[in-house]
């Protein structure tokens, strides 16, 4: 009996399991989301909301995204957010993960007051604008930030990396530190004009690299930069400065006209493989979009402008939302459904993505070059057809590499040209891609013309008509007045109604047209 009620409590505890795991999980989803202070919850905290404050303690991770984030509690796991601006007060017992705009670790409650608390997390890992770790915080596995600038003032016991502009050290790194920064020449006013909308608390500094006097690094400094950075602290080992490689190669240097070669050689043998390419295997959809390029070139490189530039943005938003997908997944605790979804639609994203790009980096300069080659062969030739001879058009493609590839691979000049080939060669395929699109909702929808569309009454009295004419014509003399057809006036649909089947399809032509040249044709204005 004692083995059954043994056996009975542990099939109860199995089945309450997954009621508990769920339980175990805070969901917050509103304008202000809130932990207060005597307030502790168990478990991990999922949240969705524009400001988020735990002032409480917190068993577990904190994942979510908030507009404004401020921890002055106890988070005894890890952070994962994403944000404007995270401020962080109280203690975080592991790792900080945070994308946004600003990051501030430990600041002062009050103005120009030093923090009263220590804190201490396990590693940082951020990409913001600015991040700073004030006085009296210990990070003991290293730093990894992306950004703008990161101000260290407190300690760090291990590697410090940074990529960005304005880097400044005023506290003590045990690790080594590399980094990335800016020209100190330049200011960063303009930068906080485009922040005062947000009403963001920061202070830009200047780009370049600031080792203060109360700073110790007892690894390597190895960095990066247009010049060398002000170092007055005291380094155990000597800094390793890195200048960049020169990115605008000018006539007095050596080698700038072998660089030139290099580019050009690798410009026009890409342009001339990926176009001799698309000539042997799609020549005839071809025609498509270089009569566009022909005929349209304005709407081409507006459209591919546009579809460019919101590629960004749509890819950001497509990856958010599988991210939301799967957070939701995780929640309802479906963890063996969330790798397959993941592996999924990663897949589909990041092919979407890769074909995209690859379009519109390498296809549509090719498709410009063929453009362009077929331009200068009907000037050379005058009206010759190049469509005529399939070895004329490999002519026409190697006379647009040799004519673009020279320019595209110049420094500055190239890159204004690679990016007016690219939107032109893309928007014009984008007009074949929407046409065809639209041509495939026609087809699916059916379109009602009632405008036009003679009536069934005007049916019938066609068909009487009709049939009336179809009577012997008696003579004048036998015609009997009872038997004489009444004439019917028709209302007509459009200028020619005698042939409705194949008048339904095309719109009136304008009034006043009966008087055209001989040998004028619509199909003139027709795209």
């Amino acid at each position: 009996m004692r083995h059954k009620h043994r056996w009975i409590g542990t099939l109860l505890v199995l089945l309450f399991i997954p009621t508990m795991l769920v339980q175990g999980r805070e969901v917050f989803s509103a304008d202000m989301c809130r932990v207060d202070a005597d307030e502790r919850v168990v478990g991990d905290v999922f949240a969705l909301c524009e400001e988020l404050y735990i002032e409480g303690i917190v068993d577990g991770d904190i994942i979510g995204a908030a507009l404004r984030t401020t921890i002055s509690g106890h988070v005894t796991g890890s952070l994962y957010l994403v944000g404007g601006q995270l401020d962080i007060t109280g203690q975080v017992g592991k790792d900080i993960h945070y994308g946004g705009a600003v990051l501030r670790y430990n600041p002062p409650i009050e103005p120009n007051n030093p923090p009263r608390n220590v804190l201490t997390a396990r590693s940082v890992k951020a990409v913001t604008f600015s991040s700073t770790f004030f006085d009296r915080t210990q990070i003991r596995d290293g730093v990894l930030n992306v950004g703008y600038q990161l101000i260290m003032r407190g300690d760090v016991q291990g590697e410090v990396s940074f990529w960005g502009s304005a880097l400044v050290i005023e506290g003590d790194v045990t690790g080594n530190m590399y980094a990335i920064v800016g020209d100190p020449n330049s200011e960063s006013s303009q930068l906080e004009t485009l922040l005062l909308p947000f009403n963001f608390d920061v202070n830009l500094l200047n780009p370049g690299l600031i080792v203060s006097e109360t700073a110790t690094v007892t690894g390597l400094l190895s960095y990066r930069g247009p010049e060398e950075g002000e170092i007055a602290g005291d380094l155990l080992l000597p800094a390793n400065y890195e200048a960049p490689p020169t990115i605008v190669p000018t006539l007095d240097e050596p080698g700038t006209f072998t660089i030139y070669a290099q580019a050009l050689g690798r410009d026009f043998g890409t342009l001339l493989v990926i176009g001799a390419v698309m000539l042997f295997l799609a020549n005839g959809w071809l025609q498509y979009p270089l009569h566009n390029l022909r005929s349209r070139p304005f709407a081409s490189l507006a459209v591919g402008m546009l579809s460019f530039l919101l590629s960004f943005p749509v890819v950001l938003i497509v990856l958010v939302l599988i991210a939301s997908l799967l957070g939701f997944l995780f929640i309802l605790g479906l963890q063996g459904v969330v790798l397959g979804v993941a592996i999924t639609f990663g897949a589909v994203n990041i092919g979407a993505a890769s074909v995209f790009y690859f379009v519109a980096i390498f296809i549509s300069r090719a498709l410009v070059s063929i453009a362009i080659g077929r331009l200068a062969m009907r000037l050379i030739f005058g009206r010759y057809d190049v469509d005529e001879h399939r070895w004329l058009q490999y002519t026409a493609l190697l006379l647009g590499v040799t004519l673009v590839a020279p320019v595209i691979s110049l420094p500055i000049i190239g890159i204004i040209m690679n990016a007016l080939a690219l939107f032109l060669g893309l928007g014009a395929i984008g007009i074949v891609v929407l046409a065809q699109i639209q041509r495939f909702r026609n087809r699916a929808t059916p379109v009602v013309q009632q405008w036009y569309s003679p009536s069934p009454a005007i049916i019938r009295e066609r068909r009487t008509t009709s049939e009336v004419e179809r009577v012997p014509s008696i003579s004048a003399g036998e015609a009997d007045p009872d038997l004489s057809p009444t004439p019917v006036s028709l209302p007509v649909a459009s200028a020619s109604s005698a042939n409705d089947t194949d008048t339904l399809d095309e719109p009136p032509k304008p009034a006043g047209m009966g008087n055209l040249p001989e040998g004028f044709s619509w199909d003139f204005f027709k795209d």
